[in-house]
Protein backbone atom coordinates (compact mmCIF):
# COMPACT_ATOMS: atom_id res chain seq x y z
CA UNK A 1 0.00 0.00 0.00
CA UNK A 2 1.53 3.11 -1.25
CA UNK A 3 1.14 6.67 1.22
CA UNK A 4 0.80 9.10 -0.48
CA UNK A 5 -1.85 11.13 1.84
CA UNK A 6 -1.79 12.11 5.71
CA UNK A 7 -4.67 10.71 7.68
CA UNK A 8 -5.49 13.22 10.67
CA UNK A 9 -5.37 11.46 14.25
CA UNK A 10 -4.06 8.33 12.75
CA UNK A 11 -0.23 7.49 13.56
CA UNK A 12 1.76 4.46 11.33
CA UNK A 13 2.44 1.12 13.38
CA UNK A 14 4.89 -1.85 12.40
CA UNK A 15 3.24 -4.95 11.90
CA UNK A 16 5.47 -7.66 14.73
CA UNK A 17 4.67 -10.47 12.21
CA UNK A 18 5.41 -9.49 8.27
CA UNK A 19 7.60 -6.24 9.97
CA UNK A 20 5.84 -3.99 7.41
CA UNK A 21 4.58 -0.63 8.36
CA UNK A 22 0.76 0.19 8.76
CA UNK A 23 -1.59 2.64 10.04
CA UNK A 24 -2.53 2.24 13.07
CA UNK A 25 -6.70 1.19 12.66
CA UNK A 26 -5.67 -1.39 10.59
CA UNK A 27 -3.84 -3.16 12.89
CA UNK A 28 -5.29 -5.42 15.50
CA UNK A 29 -3.64 -6.55 18.77
CA UNK A 30 -3.64 -10.31 19.21
CA UNK A 31 -4.03 -12.98 22.17
CA UNK A 32 -0.46 -13.47 22.57
CA UNK A 33 0.37 -9.60 22.70
CA UNK A 34 1.45 -9.02 18.90
CA UNK A 35 0.12 -6.45 16.57
CA UNK A 36 -1.10 -7.93 13.00
CA UNK A 37 -2.92 -6.82 9.88
CA UNK A 38 -6.61 -7.67 10.87
CA UNK A 39 -6.66 -10.35 7.77
CA UNK A 40 -4.04 -11.96 9.70
CA UNK A 41 -5.70 -12.26 12.64
CA UNK A 42 -6.20 -15.55 14.79
CA UNK A 43 -7.95 -16.54 17.99
CA UNK A 44 -6.72 -18.72 20.45
CA UNK A 45 -8.04 -22.04 20.14
CA UNK A 46 -10.50 -23.51 21.91
CA UNK A 47 -9.05 -26.77 23.33
CA UNK A 48 -6.79 -24.22 25.54
CA UNK A 49 -9.59 -23.51 27.65
CA UNK A 50 -10.72 -26.99 28.62
CA UNK A 51 -10.57 -28.31 31.81
CA UNK A 52 -10.67 -31.42 33.31
CA UNK A 53 -13.25 -32.81 35.54
CA UNK A 54 -12.61 -34.89 38.76
CA UNK A 55 -13.90 -38.55 38.37
CA UNK A 56 -17.03 -39.67 40.29
CA UNK A 57 -15.79 -42.98 41.34
CA UNK A 58 -11.77 -43.16 42.01
CA UNK A 59 -9.73 -46.04 41.54
CA UNK A 60 -8.83 -48.30 44.77
CA UNK A 61 -5.67 -50.58 43.92
CA UNK A 62 -3.78 -49.19 41.11
CA UNK A 63 -0.80 -51.46 39.82
CA UNK A 64 1.04 -52.03 36.28
CA UNK A 65 1.01 -55.26 34.73
CA UNK A 66 4.33 -57.20 35.18
CA UNK A 67 6.90 -57.06 32.25
CA UNK A 68 6.49 -60.20 29.86
CA UNK A 69 9.66 -61.02 27.48
CA UNK A 70 8.66 -59.99 23.49
CA UNK A 71 8.84 -63.04 21.28
CA UNK A 72 11.72 -62.73 18.79
CA UNK A 73 9.43 -63.85 15.39
CA UNK A 74 12.35 -62.18 13.31
CA UNK A 75 15.05 -64.19 12.24
CA UNK A 76 18.07 -62.88 10.44
CA UNK A 77 18.43 -64.51 7.13
CA UNK A 78 21.05 -63.80 4.59
CA UNK A 79 21.22 -62.33 1.50
CA UNK A 80 22.45 -65.07 -1.36
CA UNK A 81 25.73 -66.52 -0.59
CA UNK A 82 26.77 -62.91 0.85
CA UNK A 83 27.09 -62.02 4.47
CA UNK A 84 24.42 -59.60 4.16
CA UNK A 85 21.92 -60.50 6.59
CA UNK A 86 17.75 -59.06 6.29
CA UNK A 87 15.05 -59.73 8.65
CA UNK A 88 12.00 -61.53 8.02
CA UNK A 89 9.21 -61.30 10.42
CA UNK A 90 5.46 -60.65 10.18
CA UNK A 91 5.23 -58.11 7.68
CA UNK A 92 8.34 -59.10 5.53
CA UNK A 93 5.69 -60.30 2.97
CA UNK A 94 4.89 -56.59 2.45
CA UNK A 95 8.31 -56.16 1.10
CA UNK A 96 9.49 -59.58 -0.49
CA UNK A 97 9.49 -59.48 -3.68
CA UNK A 98 9.87 -55.52 -3.19
CA UNK A 99 9.22 -52.63 -5.85
CA UNK A 100 12.80 -52.31 -7.97
CA UNK A 101 14.35 -55.57 -7.36
CA UNK A 102 18.06 -55.31 -8.42
CA UNK A 103 20.49 -57.89 -9.14
CA UNK A 104 24.33 -57.96 -8.87
CA UNK A 105 26.27 -60.35 -10.08
CA UNK A 106 25.08 -63.93 -10.44
CA UNK A 107 23.76 -64.71 -6.24
CA UNK A 108 23.44 -61.16 -5.08
CA UNK A 109 19.56 -59.80 -5.10
CA UNK A 110 18.86 -56.39 -3.12
CA UNK A 111 15.44 -55.68 -2.55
Amino acid sequence: MIRNTHRPGRHLMRDDESGLVHYDDELVKRWDGLYVRRDQYETRHPQEFVKARNDPIQLREIRTDPLVARPTTAEATLIGTTSISTRTGPASHIFSPGIGDMVIGLNFIVR
